[in-house]
């Protein structure tokens, strides 16, 4: 966003009404504010995960605002709001694909990663050698682990620099009070 002289970006969701879009959104400031203090996300519900016509809606209403990038948070929806983000040059995120990166027919800039197929690989692989056991719970965590957080399809060593700060400071408890009171937030406890 610095490049594009931008300081907005779009979260575009179904409702902020569901706990899980709450800590998300939320998350997504704090990720970007910790980038650059002056970096926001504004939050825009579609009523809908799939309906391309309401979510596209709220991606014209975004872009209107003059943001800089969009994350949609979506789930049919996603690969429309993507294409008209890639149309008009905004910086684009994927909504939990690992492989977004990969993708010739999108583009994405930022594979957020949260796939469920990723933590099962890893599970199985696990459960072979062993290193799994019957009944444990196993926890993948931000900067430990390469199957969550995020990846910059095409960074450069400074965005490199900067993302493995930031998941450094996932991974050293840095930030977890803050998201204590992201998930207090979101799911009223």
């Amino acid at each position: 966003m610095k490049d594009k002289k931008k300081n907005s970006a779009a979260f575009i969701g179904n409702t902020d009404a569901n706990g899980f879009e709450v800590e998300s959104f939320d998350a997504f400031n704090l990720g970007l504010q910790a980038v650059d203090p002056t970096y926001k996300a504004t939050y825009f519900g579609a009523g809908s995960f799939d309906d391309v016509q309401k979510a596209t809606e709220a991606y014209n209403v975004a872009k209107g605002n003059g943001i800089g990038a969009v994350y949609p948070f979506l789930g049919g929806a996603h690969e429309a709001v993507v294409k008209l983000a890639n149309k008009d040059k905004i910086i684009t995120m994927s909504a939990g694909k690992s492989d977004a990166c990969e993708r010739k027919d999108l583009r994405y800039e930022i594979a957020v990663r949260f796939d469920g197929g990723d933590y099962l690989d890893t599970i199985f692989k696990e459960m072979l050698t062993g290193a799994y056991k019957e009944g444990a719970i196993r926890t993948f965590h931000v900067g430990k682990d390469p199957q969550p957080g995020a990846k910059i399809c095409k960074p450069t060593s400074d965005q490199t620099k900067a993302l493995d700060a930031a998941n450094a400071d996932v991974a050293s408890g840095k930030l977890d009070a803050k998201f204590l009171e992201i998930k207090k937030k979101a799911y009223k406890f």
